[in-house]
């Protein structure tokens, strides 16, 4: 028995083809209003389906950025490799904190847990709040993390590590 079938041509559009030549992107985001921030080599970009956007931060020292998040908020934030954790105010980028060179390492990691903490993951494992006051959550000296973080069925942040002793 033979059925007929229909199908339609896939339907899509490139975005950014110019605004992005040249462009290493790193992380994509979809904020609660639907709009595009775009994490670069050149920093970050915000798309709100009509322009590209810039969004400047003069005390970036260096200008990749990585790991996009948003809390419940819809505050974004967003980190470069010099340690340095933004947050997006307004129409710029702003310096929220930089990690300390005692808790420095090659890889950072960044989330929100279900309170809203921002949590960081780099030489250990420890949440910044509002007023940039540092809670050490978990800390072995004689230790490389290597991970990230994961969310549990109920939401629950954790971390992963794969545990590399000196």
């Amino acid at each position: 028995m033979a059925l007929p079938a229909f199908s339609q041509q896939p339907s899509f559009f490139k975005i950014g083809e110019e605004e992005l030549k040249g462009v290493h992107i790193y992380d994509l985001l979809q904020d609660k209003n639907l709009d595009y921030w775009i994490a670069t080599n050149n920093g970050l970009y915000q798309f709100d389906h009509y322009n590209f956007k810039k969004v400047e931060c003069d005390k970036m020292t260096s200008s990749s950025v990585f790991n996009l998040i948003e809390n419940t908020k819809g505050e974004i934030y967003c980190h470069n490799l010099s340690g340095q954790i933004f947050k997006v105010i307004g129409e710029e980028l702003s310096l929220f904190y930089q990690i300390p060179d005692s808790l420095m390492r090659h890889e950072i990691s960044i989330e929100f847990d279900e309170n809203d903490e921002l949590t960081v993951l780099e030489n250990s494992l420890f949440q910044v709040d509002a007023n940039k006051k540092v809670k050490i959550l978990f800390s072995e000296p004689e230790a490389i993390f290597s991970g990230g973080f994961v969310r549990n069925i109920k939401g629950e942040l954790s971390f992963y590590s794969v545990n590399q002793s000196q």
